[in-house]
């Protein structure tokens, strides 16, 4: 009985420490994944642009993951913004239990996110600079 008792003691510490290892490989890969994004000058992304991103994957009738939709909390400004770390906790909390599929997926989601950011952005950018020159070049000040 107590060979029993100490195998499972045994089997639930070495379960806990394979769980514990792939939180840690998920949060360096979604860490790494920060990079791909455009920053604020602080080096931070706005929440709500993360929070568009996680409902969008959740949304995705594929996945099944409706119940995780219901969780997030949609900000409705542009104001909290998130490091590197708060980035990677943030969304940790709300795929805790994915399975390794799914947070392939949600990995390759963030990829594709992160680029239609990064070409709306730069539109942005080329929009403001062709705006500002216009002004610039409109001496008559008609336009």
């Amino acid at each position: 009985m107590k060979e029993s008792i100490k195998q499972k003691r045994e089997e639930r510490e070495y379960i806990n420490e394979v769980k514990i290892k792939v939180a840690n490989t998920r949060k360096q890969a979604l860490q790494e994944q920060f990079s791909e994004w455009i920053l604020d000058p602080k080096g931070m992304i706005p929440v709500v642009v993360i929070q568009n991103v996680l409902h969008e994957f959740f949304q995705n009738p594929d996945f099944q993951l409706e119940a995780c939709c219901k969780q997030l909390d949609i900000a409705d400004s542009m104001g909290p913004r998130l490091n590197k770390m708060e980035f990677t906790e943030y969304i940790s909390s709300y795929i805790a239990d994915f399975k390794s599929e799914m947070f392939e997926k949600l990995l390759k989601h963030l990829c594709h996110c992160a680029d239609e950011f990064r070409e709306i952005i730069k539109t942005d950018m080329r929009r403001q600079m062709f705006a500002e020159l216009f002004l610039c070049c409109d001496r008559g000040k008609v336009g």
